[in-house]
């Protein structure tokens, strides 16, 4: 279970690093003014979908609704999402609701008088228990994030630090437990004038773990492969059919697991 939290930690956290603070459409790599999208899965064979996902968006590209239909559990979800902001257009607090229209999960945002935030409080409720996570964000002079810290309950569970090279790119990050006992770290590569990173090692609860990108002369990530610490070939996405915003239509997974992703974008005019 502690593996698994660390894991989806770790794909959180990267997302934060690379996108620092911004909106739902930088955190999901998507380009342009998206409205919806719409992603089907098949997972055995092109005529077999499994899987249907759609995502809907505000015109400040902030998630506003979620679709998700999976064929074969035969599972139908629905949230809603909607924001309060403050005087200076920075959402303060966002309301998910679930299928029946009642609040599920509370989040309050917090920054400082540069406008950089500090502090996300995630409210949740499990049956008739509540509680809460609460993400600190510490900023240099720069205004890079350099440190962040993970609370569940007030209780401190990770301290996460951040390095950066010369150009602002981020290079690395160590993550240490209530304990101070370090519990995973990345290290990130980057091509020669490029904001993407092309090679990023991690370790998470001991297992290491390589992920190489191909990127082509507009930066935009054509294939990523990722590798166990033997560097056995683990997992392949390869991403194709490219529309005129640079986003991708099409992702092949191949590896452990197979399937395959045709994504529809639709754009505000």
């Amino acid at each position: 279970m502690k593996e698994t939290f660390l894991a989806v930690l770790f794909l959180f956290s990267v997302q934060s690093i690379l996108a620092q603070v911004g909106n739902d459409l930088v955190s999901e790599d998507l380009k342009g003014k998206v409205k919806m999208v719409t992603e089907i899965q098949y997972c055995a064979g092109p005529n077999r979908p499994c899987m249907r996902t759609v995502d809907k968006y505000d015109s400040k590209g902030y998630l506003t609704e979620e679709i998700h239909n999976d064929y074969m559990l035969k599972i139908d979800t629905r949230k809603y999402l909607r924001y309060d902001t403050g005087i200076y257009g920075n959402n303060t607090r966002l309301n998910e609701f679930g299928d029946s229209g009642i609040l599920i999960r509370a989040i309050d945002y917090k920054y400082n008088s540069l406008n950089h935030l500090t502090e996300v409080a995630d409210h949740r409720s499990f049956g008739d228990k509540k509680v809460t996570y609460k993400t600190e964000y510490v900023y240099d002079v720069r205004g890079y994030k350099v440190q962040e810290n993970n609370y569940t309950d007030n209780e401190l569970d990770i301290r996460t630090d951040y390095s950066y090279d010369g150009k602002g790119r981020i290079s690395g990050t160590k993550s240490y437990d209530r304990n101070d006992t370090v519990t995973m770290f990345t290290g990130f590569n980057y091509l020669a004038g490029s904001l993407q990173w092309i090679n990023c090692e991690k370790q998470i609860a001991g297992t290491r773990t390589h992920i190489f990108r191909m990127i082509d002369t507009a930066d935009v990530v054509l294939e990523k492969t990722t590798y166990t610490s033997d560097y056995s070939k683990q997992t392949t996405e390869s991403y194709s059919s490219f529309d005129k915003q640079g986003n991708w239509l099409k992702d092949i997974v191949k590896g452990i697991e197979n399937y395959m992703v045709i994504r529809k974008i639709e754009y505000y005019k």
